[in-house]
């Protein structure tokens, strides 16, 4: 069975893509689900009254589906086959592109081709992973990049986006974003693998500060352009609420951060002292080896030198020099006594 398959929705969970696309959706809306999966979306918005229509990729999650109420699944692979064509003559109110778009080989064309299958006035739900997430910068300042089954870095993932790049994504299918939201989750707080303890505090703090670093999935309604109509910038980002319990986690993350980088200052203190003393003790041996040497080479001097004069006075000519010095010596002295 596919791994994204729910038992249920929470659709008070205000904190998840889940729940704020089913809000965007409605009631009593024709709803086109693409990847709609075990139908576990359609299930509550056929409850809300909707009539929903499903494509999938995976047979066995399609026929579960079909159980959950939808009233057509059509089986498809998105990258191979036309979207627009296959259910060409079909009109909906809402399409949803929920966590689709990241899984896609061309997801401009896909976007596109739903966009052909909107009623008048209709809109189409996208929600993608956000690349930029600070999980994931912490991740790469660390040289880490590790896939998992589902969550951010899904090994099923061959598009990655920006918010700069999903609002660029539906300005080339030819439509405007209507509404831009996000679901947050703390940097420190998401499925990304991250060595916790070697963070620095100082860099977790810049990360938390900078732009979309709590954002972890970007929730999104767009529409076409009427004819005549000028495009609308896109609106400001919209945070989903931030939970106390988010904000308790993030606080006493944010202490058990200060009181290991401070153990990690001592630790790295004791680390230059003993290289310090490991210094002075590889210079005082080389001092110690240049001394030996330096004697070991006197020594040989001194050696050649006493087998020098060794050799000398076994030579003829030293017998003879003595011959000669001796006999002067005796006259010198004699001269100095009688002066």
């Amino acid at each position: 069975m596919s791994v994204y398959d729910l038992e249920s929705v929470d659709p008070d969970a205000a904190n998840t893509s889940h729940a704020l696309v089913l809000e965007q959706v409605g009631t009593g809306a024709r709803v086109l689900d693409i990847g709609c999966s075990t139908g576990f979306l359609g299930e509550v918005l056929i409850e809300r009254g909707c009539t929903v229509d499903g494509v999938e990729v995976d047979p066995d999650a399609a026929e579960i589906a079909r159980k959950r109420g939808l009233r057509t699944v059509t089986v498809m692979d998105l990258d191979r086959e036309d979207l627009a064509a296959t259910l060409e003559g079909q009109q909906y109110d809402r399409i949803i592109l929920a966590d689709v778009l990241e899984h896609l080989m061309r997801p401009g064309a896909v976007l596109a081709a739903a966009s052909t299958l909107l009623a008048p006035g209709g809109q189409i739900v996208i929600s993608v992973p956000n690349v930029t997430h600070g999980s994931l910068r912490l991740a790469l300042l660390q040289g880490r990049w590790d896939y998992r089954d589902t969550g951010l870095l899904d090994r099923t993932h061959i598009r990655f986006f920006t918010q700069e790049s999903i609002l660029a994504l539906v300005e080339e299918a030819g439509l405007q974003v209507a509404r831009l939201r996000s679901t947050i989750v703390d940097p420190l707080a998401s499925e990304v693998e991250l060595d916790r303890d070697a963070l620095l505090p100082e860099i977790v703090e810049w990360v938390r500060s900078e732009p979309s670093s709590f954002d972890y999935q970007f929730i999104l309604v767009v529409e076409k352009i009427a004819p005549g109509q000028v495009r609308r910038p896109s609106p400001a980002l919209e945070q989903a609420v931030v939970l106390p319990e988010m904000v308790e986690a993030a606080e006493n993350g944010r202490a058990l951060l200060l009181e290991k980088a401070a153990l990690a200052a001592e630790i790295t203190s004791l680390r230059r002292k003993v290289l310090t003393m490991r210094d002075h003790a590889v210079g005082a041996e080389a001092e110690l080896g240049t001394a030996r040497r330096e004697r070991a080479i006197m020594e040989r001097k001194l050696a050649q030198a006493e087998h020098d004069v060794a050799e000398l006075r076994a030579s003829a000519s030293w017998r003879v020099g003595q011959m000669v010095v001796a006999p002067m010596s005796k006259v010198r002295r004699a001269i100095r006594g009688s002066a």
